[in-house]
């Protein structure tokens, strides 16, 4: 963890379990912007990248060049 913090964080995002399955209707509610009408088309796995994604760059864990 101490040699590639950067990977190790994400890591832990995509390889952890969750406790519970999350309902298809908190996905929407906790992505909201997200899924708006105009992109209604976009799949479950597209919304938890873009949301590690967002994670990610609040946290600090990645930067955009």
């Amino acid at each position: 963890m101490h040699d590639f913090p950067v990977l190790s964080h994400i890591a832990c995002d995509f390889l952890s379990v969750p406790a519970a399955s999350i309902t298809v209707e908190c996905l929407f509610s906790s992505s909201h912007c997200l899924c708006a009408n105009t992109h209604s088309s976009l799949k479950a796995e597209t919304i938890a990248q873009a949301m590690c994604i967002k994670k990610w760059l609040h946290e600090g864990i990645i930067e955009l060049a």
